[in-house]
């Protein structure tokens, strides 16, 4: 209401992330968020895949103009816009802790850096790795897990 838009947030859960997809299309619905498992299987289905969902295979916003539905990851855009923001050393030594897009955003954030794998991590680690990164120990900490899964 305080931006002036008429537009309302609903949940919706689906099996068919293609029908789920075209509904969007087809109802003109202006955009929706996408959460597991349909982050990566979506990406088909969509007209264009912004380069935020590209860097990390992984989308988690789609935004239907006028029946073109692009695919763009807000995580990721977030995470650059606070490396860029802060000037932060993109070969910075960093460990990631979780292993959730969040962490595929940091470690994309970070393409240069080295990286030590901790805890849930791996799948990060391991396609910051694939992208010629090396393992190394940690000097600054990018923490991913949501407060709810600390253990204290």
């Amino acid at each position: 209401e305080k931006l002036g838009l008429n537009y309302i947030y609903k949940a919706f859960t689906t099996q068919d992330i293609a029908a789920a997809v075209q509904g969007v299309r087809a109802l003109g619905i202006r955009g929706c968020a996408v959460s597991m498992p349909f982050k990566e299987s979506c990406m088909p289905f969509l007209d264009a895949i912004d380069p935020s969902a590209k860097v990390i295979d992984s989308v988690n916003t789609i935004v239907n103009d006028s029946g073109r539905l692009t695919g763009l990851n807000t995580d990721y855009i977030a995470v650059k816009s606070l490396i860029d923001s802060h000037s932060l050393a993109r070969t910075a030594k960093v460990m990631i802790q979780g292993s959730g897009g969040m962490a595929k955003a940091v470690a994309a954030g970070w393409p240069k850096a080295m990286i030590e794998e901790a805890s849930a991590a791996r799948a990060a680690v391991r396609m910051l790795s694939d992208r010629g990164g090396q393992l190394a120990v940690m000097r600054a900490v990018a923490e991913t897990l949501p407060p709810a899964t600390f253990p204290f």
